[in-house]
């Protein structure tokens, strides 16, 4: 009987720490999706039923319950990576990152311009440049929000 708490005991730290990355890391992206969202109504659902189980004394019943968490929990596990996976591969999201790297690149680029007129001391050249930085940087900010835009539009599908 030990044995069986402490391991329920590693398998609900697992699922709380599966549900706080969900959180941190991806945010509304994970959130959104409907098979991550069945998969973690699924966890849930095995985890009130071991406490039911555990509540009632039903040591049988405790090992299923354990098993069905461990299964769905692996299932979240692939499910979270195929989601990654997916998104990563869209073509859409991969355009979008190519504008970003353009977008970073102009920004950069604006930068230097910048530092190399006012090391000269070209009032007029740094007032251009400091324009030209602040319309490179929010165009940066309006890719950076599209691509965050066509991921949630993309990780709301259903995997399956």
């Amino acid at each position: 009987m030990k044995r069986s708490l402490a391991l329920l005991a590693i398998l609900v730290a697992f699922a709380a720490h599966a549900e706080h990355r969900s959180h941190d890391r991806s945010g509304s992206v994970a959130q959104a999706n409907p098979t991550l969202q069945a998969d973690r109504a699924a966890l849930k659902s095995d985890f009130k039923q071991l406490r039911t189980d555990k509540q009632a004394g039903n040591t049988a019943g405790i090992a299923t319950d354990q098993a069905k968490i461990k299964t769905d929990a692996a299932q979240l596990t692939t499910d979270r990576a195929a989601l990654r996976s997916a998104i990563t591969s869209n073509p859409t999201v991969q355009a979008d990152k190519t504008t970003l790297v353009t977008d970073r690149n102009k920004v950069q680029t604006d930068r230097v311009q910048l530092r190399s007129d006012l090391t000269a001391g070209n009032q007029a050249a740094v007032t251009a440049d400091r324009a030209t930085l602040a319309t490179d940087r929010d165009q940066l900010q309006t890719d950076k929000g599209k691509l965050r835009q066509d991921i949630r539009t993309f990780a709301a599908t259903p995997l399956r």
